[in-house]
């Protein structure tokens, strides 16, 4: 395994601790309960939470196909996603809750660069779809700039680390 490889599987996990978990907030909440009559959210008590919500995948190695072989390279792409998201919701002190996402799916699109074969970097656009456990996601498509397929390997950070505005709560119960 090449030094760049290396480095991208060691970023994947230090970026993977910003997407280990977002926050629900208590007016996301009550706003669920106000559209759901007769549902109450006790206080204090985890729940198992679903929602859609934008992402941004974010990549930093990937396997493609060139001529005819599987190669493992580095790679550093981010792009937009909007996935369907299952966890747990544990309550905090606030009334929100802390949501540690366990299992999403959706399509994907990310642009990037990688390096090339004659040692240049090349631009990526990659469009798919992803499937992740908790923040870490698996890739996977076509590369549109380099008419290929590929997996990429990487991290989902939910857009409510920044806003909810793109977040729809399914359920909490």
């Amino acid at each position: 395994m090449g030094r760049p490889v290396l480095i991208g599987i060691g970023l994947v996990f230090l970026v993977g601790g910003i997407a280990d978990a977002q926050i629900l907030s208590k007016s996301m909440v009550s706003s669920y309960e106000a559209g759901h009559p007769g549902v109450s959210i006790a206080a204090n008590t985890p729940k198992h939470a679903s929602l859609w919500t934008s992402t941004l995948p974010t990549t930093f190695s990937r396997l493609e196909k060139v001529d005819g072989n599987w190669r493992l390279g580095a790679n550093m792409a981010i792009g937009g996603s909007y996935v369907f998201v299952t966890g747990k919701a544990t309550p905090q002190v606030d009334g929100s809750y802390r949501l540690d996402p366990q299992f999403m799916i959706g399509p994907v699109a990310n642009i990037g660069i990688t390096p090339g074969s004659d040692g240049k970097l090349d631009g990526t656009l990659l469009v798919g779809g992803t499937i992740g456990f908790s923040a870490f996601a698996i890739l996977g498509g076509y590369d549109l700039l380099l008419s290929r397929p590929v997996i990429g390997v990487g991290v989902q950070i939910q857009s409510l680390t920044f806003t909810e505005s793109l977040t729809k709560l399914v359920s909490l119960r």
